[in-house]
């Protein structure tokens, strides 16, 4: 009678129709039984804290089962994939440096091959203007000038006899920016490859100078005027420092050598003249 006073009177509180307040009702006395029937356990068995901290481990067990997997988590499998990441990463970039220095060797390969193309050619065009400015002027060219004198060879690239004079040239293919020097120290260039030291030209120049010099005198042409320049053959070649005065491009060699008393105005037959000189070269006597 009390409950149903009760369950009455919390009818007509929340307005609940009496059949499924009588439903609940029912369900709440069977609950201890149902619990026990499916779970194994009583009602007071699951309020024991041990009970559900067991409930608790087992669960958290599940959830990491069912997560992470056989082989240690998905924390453990992302580390390693991070790991693997990383490593395929510093590969690649490995590979692509390594491929990159691979391709700077093989243009610098490349330019230093162009570049000595470019001097050989440069070279070779410098050697054939010489005997064209000689040919059209009516000028004598010896060329090589390999004059010889005690034992020694001067190694002249071209011997040029006009009407003033005889001009030896000594033929460099540098380019860039050479540093030249007045005096006797090593001289030095300028270039893709930095800054090198490429010699004593200046020095180089006056022993040539000197056996050239000994021979002609040593033949009674010691009267001859002679001289010594050093020509730099690269059209991209540019004379900077304390160029001394036998230091030309090809462009400046053939301006002066374009001076009236060179092209007309001296007192050298420059056709006889020539061939004197040209008696000196290395091998003359053997042909003889």
């Amino acid at each position: 009678m009390e409950t149903a006073l009760f369950l009455t009177t919390q009818n007509e509180q929340s307005q609940i129709p009496l059949p499924v307040m009588t439903i609940i009702a029912l369900l709440l006395l069977m609950l201890p039984y149902l619990i026990r029937r499916y779970t194994g356990r009583s009602v007071t068995e699951w309020l024991r804290f041990s009970v559900i901290f067991d409930g608790l481990e087992g669960l958290a067990s599940k959830v990491r089962g069912a997560l992470f997997g056989k082989r240690g988590g998905l924390l453990v499998k992302d580390s390693e994939n991070r790991k693997a990441e990383e490593a395929a990463a510093k590969e690649k970039k490995a590979a692509a440096r390594q491929a990159a220095a691979h391709r700077q060797e093989e243009q610098d390969r490349t330019r230093k091959k162009q570049r000595a193309g470019n001097v050989r050619n440069d070279y070779l065009q410098a050697v054939s203007r010489i005997l064209t400015f000689a040919r059209k002027n009516r000028l004598f060219a010896i060329i090589p000038g390999n004059i010889s004198f005690q034992g020694k060879t001067a190694d002249l690239t071209a011997v040029i006899v006009t009407h003033a004079r005889a001009v030896g040239i000594v033929a460099h293919g540098f380019d860039g920016t050479v540093l030249c020097r007045c005096d006797d120290q090593p001289w030095q260039v300028q270039d893709d490859d930095g800054t090198r030291q490429i010699g004593a030209l200046g020095r180089e120049a006056k022993e040539q100078h000197a056996l050239v010099k000994g021979a002609m005198q040593a033949a009674g042409m010691g009267d001859i005027p002679y001289e010594t320049v050093m020509l730099f053959t690269s059209s991209a070649v540019t004379l900077s420092g304390k160029r001394p005065d036998n230091a030309f491009t090809c462009e400046t060699l053939f301006e002066t050598l374009s001076r009236p008393s060179d092209l007309s105005d001296g007192p050298l037959d420059p056709k006889e003249t020539g061939r004197q000189i040209s008696l000196l070269r290395a091998g003359t006597e053997k042909r003889k």
